[in-house]
Formats: structure tokens, sequence, C-alpha cells
């Protein structure tokens, strides 16, 4: 009744209509998930966005963005950041924190344990890359000395569509490192960014270092490059981590990109991923985190081309006190574009806490549409907790969506399964919760970053379950 009444021009345009309301067997009233489907009108009605400088926060959160500031203070910039970093700078003078600014995109993840955390003044933040078989033309290194190409790019989707940590990377960061190829250049090998904790300038110190490190991906016309993002370091040296790429994918280029996030137990991490599609590109992601007390990743892709395709993955292991945050927001705006999601989490711990939001948006001239949405949640103990919301705003009216959520424990028949054939019960589980995860860790593509990736699991998992 209320959809046709809007249908009739009496409902609220911007409403949400929940079609499904469930509840996994024996979870807590925390527990929920809804999936939704918005009937949006004509009118605008994008996911909220962080403009710099437009919203007030308080003076809690306030005080703790000060302190990184300072923190990164003394951090040298080269002249390339100086305009992004004024800028930014001017924003953030403003009381502004994302919880004023976007309080629905944050209502799952408490930021508090990372308001109350002291900062020190931290070394400047450090790339180690290794790139083999670079075409002719491209470029590999940090912003100053990049083709001017990519210069043009700098900024531009942090500025337009950037969250209050995009900002607060554009203020902090001392350099970033840029990636470009130019038109039908193709990189056979991958390059490889291997980040970790910096160290507090000030010996004797007793706050956590904090690193800002940026990155710029540019491929012209037809090019071809894969990136591989890894964040760790040595057990014991907690660090905040706030990154952020951005990624240009001209007409008939291709970008293949992993991030994977394992970092210490006590560290926090936040990070977003900006992406521009131009027509005929394709752009494909594979997120796998496992390290961090607090980690949000938030993927933006805008489609701003006609048989654009867009690829993701993401797999989430959340353990004891860890809260895990993925939220997308993919926008298609020509016409036979393509978007295809997967999401997998597991939280293993009663007190661990997993929270996906993905919103697709398809828009009225976005006809022949294909999209999928999928996410998949694993429950291991008591009152772990998932927070899922696969969200599509479809405004076209020629277009194949779906979408769908799960979440459950291990089903007894699989467990049965292994058992009749002579697998004792721990063992069994072991690898029934493993192989839920495999699917994505298997895109990687790499035998040497897989079998990374499948030990940090193994020893997480170990660590939680006992």
């Amino acid at each position: 009744r209320e959809y046709l009444a809007w249908r009739k021009g009496n409902g609220d345009p911007h409403r949400s209509y929940d079609i499904h309301h469930l509840r996994s067997k024996g979870a807590t009233t925390n527990d929920t998930y809804a999936m939704r489907v918005v009937v949006a009108s004509s009118a605008s009605t994008h996911a909220p966005t962080y403009r710099r400088g437009s919203a007030k926060g308080g003076a809690h959160e306030d005080s703790w963005k000060q302190r990184t500031l300072h923190a990164a203070g003394a951090v040298p910039t080269t002249p390339s950041l100086k305009i992004a970093r004024d800028a930014a700078r001017e924003a953030l003078a403003q009381p502004t924190t994302p919880d004023a600014a976007t309080k629905e995109s944050y209502r799952f993840t408490d930021l508090k344990a990372l308001w109350e955390t002291e900062l020190c003044r931290s070394e400047p933040t450090v790339d180690d890359w290794w790139v083999d078989d670079l075409p002719k033309g491209g470029y590999v290194g940090l912003l100053e000395g990049a083709p001017k190409q990519a210069l043009e790019a700098f900024d531009a989707q942090a500025e337009a569509r950037g969250t209050f940590f995009a900002t607060l990377n554009a203020a902090c960061a001392s350099d970033a490192l840029v990636v470009y190829l130019p038109k039908d250049a193709r990189a056979t090998r991958p390059v490889r960014v291997r980040r970790s904790a910096v160290r507090c300038m000030e010996p004797g110190a007793t706050g956590m270092a904090t690193t800002a490190p940026r990155t710029l991906v540019v491929v012209e016309e037809g090019a071809n490059v894969e990136l591989w993002e890894e964040y760790d370091e040595e057990q014991g040296r907690g660090c905040y981590t706030n990154a952020v790429t951005e990624v240009v994918v001209a007409p008939r280029a291709r970008v293949v990109h992993r991030v994977v996030q394992l970092k210490d137990e006590g560290s926090f991490h936040t990070q977003q991923t900006l992406v521009r599609q131009a027509e005929n590109s394709k752009y494909e992601l594979t997120d796998v985190c496992v390290g961090s007390r607090l980690a949000r990743h938030d993927v933006n892709v805008s489609q701003e081309g006609p048989d654009t395709e867009t690829k993701m993955k993401h797999f989430v292991l959340c353990g004891r006190d860890q809260l895990h945050d993925v939220h997308t927001t993919v926008r298609l705006v020509h016409p036979r574009g393509a978007c295809e999601q997967l999401h997998k989490c597991i939280v293993a711990h009663n007190t661990g806490r997993g929270v996906f939001d993905g919103n697709v948006r398809v828009e009225r001239y976005a006809q022949q549409t294909d999209a999928g949405q999928l996410t998949r949640n694993l429950l291991l103990a008591k009152n772990a907790t998932v927070n899922v919301r696969p969200n599509l705003q479809i405004v076209a009216d020629d277009v194949k969506c779906t979408h769908g959520a799960t979440v459950s424990d291990l089903e007894q028949d699989e467990l049965f399964y292994f058992q009749s054939r002579g697998i004792d019960p721990a063992t069994a589980r072991e690898m029934l919760v493993y192989s839920f995860g495999s699917e994505v860790v298997q895109e990687l593509g790499n035998k040497e970053l897989i079998a990374k990736v499948e030990s940090a699991v193994r020893k997480a998992l170990v660590e939680t379950m006992q």
C-alpha cells in the first residue's frame, strides 16, 4: 500500500521499504539484518557524502582530530601536495567529525576507541614498492616527478566524494605513490606496495604512531595494470593507518586491485578507495581484512560510461574485540553497466563485530544494467554480531538486479558429512571455516600472497577459538 501511495504521488520518495527482517538461529537482537530495496524518485538521493567543512562534531572527537594533525605537523610535504594539504587543513579547522557528517553511515561503527587513542609525532610515511617489466612510458614513483596527466587527477575524487578520513589523509600525507600507464601499455607483472607501521619520532614516546599513505593510479585508454596493497606490521607495534587510493580507469582500460590488511590486533585502520571508470573499462577489487582492532574500508565507484564492468570481492575475519566494517557505493549512470559483488564475513568470537553496507544505485539512463550483490556471514560464537545491509536503489526500469544476505553458523549436515568419513568434529569445523573464505582469498592470484593470508587466517582462528 505504501508503494502504491508513492506511485500516486502521496508518499515519501526517499523512504526505504524493508522487504526482509530476518534473524539467525540462536542469535541475539543485535544479530538481525535487513535487506532493503529503496524506491527512489528521479531526484538525486545519493548516499550521504562528507563535504569538506560542512559538518559539526563533538569536542572530544575534535580534540582527537587536532592531536592527529599535530602528530603529522612536522612531516615534510612536497610542493605538489601543498594545495590539497592546505585546503584539507582549512576544512578541518572547522568542527568536523564523521559521526556528525554521516551519522547513518557510522551507525554500527563505534569510533570511541579511536577517539580515545593518544597519538605521537610520527616519522614520515615510507612506501616499499616493487615492479618488474614496467612498459615504456609507464611511471611508478612519488608524486614529485610524476607525469602531468597523473598530477591533474590527484585529489580530484577525494575532494568531490571523499569521507572525513580522506580529508584527514590529505591534511597529513607526506607524499603519494603514483602508478601511471600510457595508452595501450600493459604491465605484465603487478605493482606491489607494502606499507608497514611507522615509529614515533621522539624516543620514549608513549602514544601510537600514525601514518597517512596515499596512492594514485591512472591508466590511459587500453592500458592494463595490477596493483597490490599490503598493510602489515611487526607484532606489538600498533599504529593508526589512514589510507586513500584514487583510481582513474580510461576507456578500454583495466585495473586489477588487491588489498590485504594483516595489521597487529591493537592497531587502527581506515581506508577509502575511490574509482572513476570511463566507458568499456574494467575494475576488479579483491579485499581481505584480518588484522586491526578497528578497520573500515570505504569503496566508492563511479561508472561514467556505457559497457562498464565492476567486480568486488571481500573477505573479513573478526576475532576477539575486533570491529571490521566494509562500506561500498557503486553508481551506474550509463547503459549496459555491470556490477558484481561478493562479501564474506566470519565473526569468530562473541566480542567481534562485522559490518557491511553495500549501496548500488542505478540511475534513470542506466538501462540494461546487470548488478548482483551477495553477502554471506558466518557466526561462530553465541554473541557474535554482524550488521548487514545490501542496498539497491533503482530508478531505471530495464535492469537485471539481484541481492541477498545469509547469516548462520556451520550447518550440522556438513559437519556430519565429515564425521561420517572419520574426521573428528574439531578438524571438520576448522576445514569448513577455512573453506568459507577461501573462495575470495584464492582470487588474490599469487601463491606467495595467498599463503601469507592463509597463515594469518589460521593463526587468528586458533587464537580466537581457543
